[in-house]
């Protein structure tokens, strides 16, 4: 199962130096999850979450950051 999930980075996002700062990129994965979960095993994405709900544990994330990202540009999330 593949699932993408695409991203519209908003002003608020950004640093001072105009790009995404690098923790939003682990917001847009947990967005991109949240859809991936809806869309393929029909869990709750709203009200109580707990593990009777939802038995996935989140066991280790990483991102390599290849360029910038700049507002209002198009991220597209990949799972």
């Amino acid at each position: 199962m593949k699932s993408t999930t695409e991203i519209n980075v908003r002003f608020s996002d950004c640093d001072p130096m105009g790009h995404v700062n690098n923790a939003n990129y682990f917001t847009y994965m947990e967005q991109a999850r949240v859809v991936f979960f809806k869309n393929f095993y029909d869990l709750p994405t709203e009200g109580h979450v707990g593990p009777e709900t939802f038995p996935f544990i989140l066991a280790e994330i990483s991102c390599r950051f290849l360029k910038p990202v700049f507002v209002d540009q198009n991220l597209v999330v990949h799972l």
